[in-house]
C-alpha cells in the first residue's frame, strides 16, 4: 500500500509505503516514497525504510528484528475510469535477502 502526493505542478512526489508479505517471518517493510514520472503512464519509486521480520521459535515463543530496506518500484499504468491501473516491477534488497516481484498496480487519484 503506498500513498504519494505531487510535488506542486513538478514530476516528482513524495509519500509513506507499506508492504506485507504473507510468508513464514511475517515480513512487513515500512518506507518513504521518491517517485518521479517519466510520463503519464510510466513512474519509478525507490523506497528506502525498515523490514520487520518475525520468526516463531515455537511453543508461542517468537523473535523479532527490524533491518534496513531499499526498494525500487517501476509501474506502467493506464486510466480505466477514475483508477489507474498497470502492471509493476519491484526489486527489494535487505541484508541477506533480495526478492523481484510483479503483480497489477491499482491506484485511486485523490485529486
Amino acid at each position: 500500500m503506498e500513498y504519494a502526493r505531487q510535488w506542486k505542478s513538478s514530476d516528482w512526489a513524495f509519500g509513506l509505503a507499506y508492504e506485507h508479505m504473507a510468508d513464514d517471518h511475517q515480513h512487513r517493510t515500512y518506507g518513504l516514497i521518491l517517485q518521479y514520472r517519466f510520463n503519464d503512464r510510466i513512474h519509478m519509486n525507490v523506497e528506502p525504510g525498515v523490514t520487520r521480520e518475525t520468526h516463531e521459535l515455537g511453543a508461542n515463543l517468537s523473535e523479532t528484528h527490524w533491518v534496513p530496506a531499499a526498494h525500487t518500484e517501476f509501474t506502467y499504468e493506464w486510466e480505466l475510469g477514475r483508477i489507474d491501473v498497470g502492471p509493476f516491477l519491484e526489486l527489494a534488497v535487505e541484508p541477506g535477502a533480495q526478492h523481484l516481484g510483479f503483480g497489477l498496480h491499482i491506484a485511486i487519484p485523490m485529486d
